[in-house]
């Protein structure tokens, strides 16, 4: 009798255990998706506080650092305003691996200026992320060329090749530096831009930026040229 007692009292501390512990997970996946909301906005609103809002600021701040956070986006442009939509999945681990999860699709406006400029931010029913679940689609490499030259352009210009070679730009989901050289005041990067298909589909690319003058050239490499540096002369990207 003793030991039934027992183990029904084991039992019943394993079940709510496992119970509080499944909570906590669930709590704290909606902590996560709510710490990555919050981040966007942030980042949104630093991003286009000099006026311009480009696909691979959009990028940074909408891939979260929260590593406990998955993102789908999609990106609209009506004149200056820009509409950023974003799917978040966050999960925790419970009891016997990750159990807790929260999701939510979220609206974010915003409309670059000059200056810190505010980002409106509301919750929508999850059929208005209907891309969650579409094949995740990378924007093509010449416009990510576009953007990343504009970057560096900005960079160099304010603190030079050394500012250019530490620039957010190369922390852009899809943007990998292989190499990096700073020679007689010019930077040059060879770098992998990933495709539709990620790291099957992936494009060599060169950058130079000097500033003196200021300028930045782009151009493609066959891959085995992303293994090495080599004077080259780029075009203006």
């Amino acid at each position: 009798m003793v030991l039934n007692v027992l183990l029904l009292l084991f039992v019943g501390y394993v079940v709510t255990s496992i119970w509080l512990k499944d909570r906590q997970a669930e709590e704290q996946a909606e902590d996560e998706v709510t710490a990555a909301v919050q981040q966007t906005r942030r980042l949104l609103s630093r991003e286009a506080e000099d006026g311009s809002l480009l696909g691979t600021e959009i990028q940074r701040a909408v891939v979260s650092q929260q590593r406990q956070v998955k993102v789908r986006s999609e990106v609209r442009r009506d004149g200056r305003r820009v509409t950023v939509t974003v799917y978040y999945t966050g999960f925790a681990g419970g009891w016997f691996g990750p159990s807790g999860d929260d999701s939510g699709c979220y609206r974010f406006a915003v409309v670059p200026a000059a200056a810190l400029p505010p980002v409106s931010v509301r919750e929508l029913p999850e059929e208005e992320c209907g891309f969650r679940t579409e094949p995740r689609r990378r924007r093509p490499s010449a416009d990510v060329v576009e953007d990343v030259t504009a970057e560096l352009r900005t960079a160099v210009a304010e603190g030079g090749p050394e500012a250019a070679a530490e620039d957010d730009v190369w922390r852009t989901d899809g943007v990998r530096i292989e190499t990096t050289e700073i020679r007689d005041g010019q930077l040059t990067v060879l770098a992998w831009l990933f495709g539709e298909d990620g790291i099957r589909s992936k494009y060599c690319y060169e950058f130079r930026a000097s500033d003196k003058p200021v300028t930045v050239t782009a151009k493609t490499l066959d891959e085995a040229g992303c293994y090495r540096i080599e004077p080259r002369a780029g075009r203006q990207g």
